[in-house]
């Protein structure tokens, strides 16, 4: 673990100037700004509870706090299948409350690397968020009923605030996003290959399903066509040339950043660590430069993405009879 000086210079790091630092720690403490100095010099040990408090108020991560070695990188992950439904309500609000906290910080942004549309689009859409962790569920063998029992499991949860609340931080916060033209193929096998088992008590829920992603899909057309999330939120859009094998989420907030790589459907881990976070950077900097811009000013291209994937979706009812 680090030592008491280190801690807080990290800490200081956070302000433009040592007094307002002083101050802020000095409030937190409920000590002198005197008795400030001498815990920021060592002279003064701190307690335990005033660690707590300082690693709480400003978010100190695990990271800062124990140097990990060069080839060592520390992730959180939350296992998120139908037997730990608590464990995907405290995923799901953990991820409203980290995008709460940036989206109030006017520098936050998202860069995201999707090889499946991204979580904040679904949040509009119980159904098709319910549908992507009936299908981890099933395929893991943790479930043995239909889509729509699940449904109604799903919806006794009251996730709909919380989905809200990720709805309206994503919107404040500016991102830059790369698709490919898979973006829709893991999805949609799932509800064909869910189809074809016999999961689903009504036919007609696959056209709910396929309703929902066309819906989903004109809504995010016209955000990339306007370039704009809420009034002066950027956002731009580029489509990979080639397949993006390794699905990831960036999150700078200006003083911090992350890092969250997604694993099988909807599982990820995500990491804080400096180290991870900038070779992450390199990585997306390199996508976009072999990447195709399909903001305002590239009408043909960004019709002809949008037509592939209406296509694939076609495709779906088409096989499913809907």
């Amino acid at each position: 673990m680090i030592d008491q000086e280190t801690l807080f210079k990290i800490i200081e790091e956070r302000f433009d100037n040592k007094l307002d630092f002083h101050q802020a720690v000095a409030d937190i403490l409920g000590v002198e700004i005197s008795n400030v100095r001498k815990r920021t010099n060592g002279s003064t040990p701190i307690r335990y509870y005033e660690l707590q408090r300082l690693v709480e108020k400003f978010s100190i991560s695990r990271h800062e706090l124990f140097l990990d070695p060069d080839d060592d990188v520390g992730f959180r992950y939350i296992r998120l299948d139908y037997p730990s439904m608590g464990n995907y309500l405290r995923y799901i609000q953990g991820l409203a409350g980290m995008l709460e906290n940036a989206a109030a910080v006017p520098e936050s942004k998202i860069y995201f690397v999707a090889d499946d549309i991204p979580i904040f689009y679904y949040m509009r859409f119980p159904e098709l968020t319910a549908f992507k962790l009936y299908s981890y569920a099933y395929d893991m063998k943790m479930v043995n009923m239909s889509f729509e029992d699940y449904l109604d499991l799903f919806r006794a949860q009251n996730l709909l605030p919380v989905f809200e609340r990720i709805d309206r931080a994503y919107n404040r916060i500016q991102s830059v996003e790369i698709w490919d033209d898979h973006i829709l193929e893991m999805l949609l096998f799932s509800i064909g290959g869910k189809y074809d088992l016999n999961c689903f008590d009504d036919r007609g829920t696959v056209g709910i399903l396929l309703g929902q992603l066309k819906e989903l899909l004109y809504g995010f057309r016209t955000l990339v066509e306007s370039g704009e999330k809420d009034t002066d939120v950027k956002f731009e859009f580029f489509k990979n040339e080639s397949l993006n094998r390794l699905p990831y989420m960036m999150l700078d907030n200006g003083s911090d950043s992350s890092l969250t790589l997604k694993l099988q459907i909807i599982n990820s881990m995500h990491t804080g660590q400096s180290e991870f976070v900038e070779e992450g950077a390199k990585w997306f900097d390199a996508a976009v430069n072999k990447s195709l811009a399909l903001g305002m000013g590239a009408e043909r291209q960004r019709n002809l993405y949008f037509q592939l994937l209406h296509d694939q979706i076609a495709a779906l009812e088409l096989q499913t009879a809907v």
